[in-house]
């Protein structure tokens, strides 16, 4: 059963789903509070095989997933890992070998605007790097404000 209720929500779902396949990237830009988090577990339900490494920008955000995940009922820690850039930049080489051992079909970066030059430099380019075969899925979000905004100049 689906855990999104949004219509909106299911049509971004298919969306990703369909750039994940077509092109092995696909991001979603959305309002801050409009079950971008839902979104990616429903892409993870309809694919149970896949081993996902999710990477937050910060702390604040690694603590509003994790509590997503709870009150899904989802488990953390086997085949979706949950990390923020502070944790993955402390990674001694133990850490990022047992990360590359765990060899992530999806990296989700969750959160990728307000990520900074340094955690690009000490996380995600070594992701990149370390799992050249992920397939990646950003998640951004934007203003209300500003997607009206688009919305109003793309219709001119």
């Amino acid at each position: 059963m689906s855990i999104l209720v949004d219509d909106s929500n299911k049509t971004a779902c298919r969306a990703a789903e369909a750039g994940l396949q077509q092109k092995n990237c696909a991001a979603l830009v959305r309002p801050a509070g409009t079950g971008k988090g839902c979104i990616v577990w429903e892409l993870l339900d309809a694919h149970p095989e896949m081993r996902v490494l999710w990477v937050v920008s910060c702390t604040a955000r690694l603590e509003l997933r994790r509590a997503l995940a709870k009150r899904l009922g989802r488990t953390l820690g086997g085949r979706v890992r949950l990390m923020s850039c502070e944790q993955l930049a402390v990674q001694n080489a133990l850490g990022w070998v047992a990360l590359a051992e765990f060899r992530p079909g999806l990296l989700v970066l969750d959160g990728w605007r307000e990520m900074s030059a340094k955690d690009w430099t000490d996380c995600v380019q070594p992701l990149f790097r370390l799992c050249p075969g992920a397939k990646l899925l950003a998640l951004g979000a934007v203003s209300y404000t500003h997607l009206r905004a688009h919305e109003t100049r793309h219709d001119l």
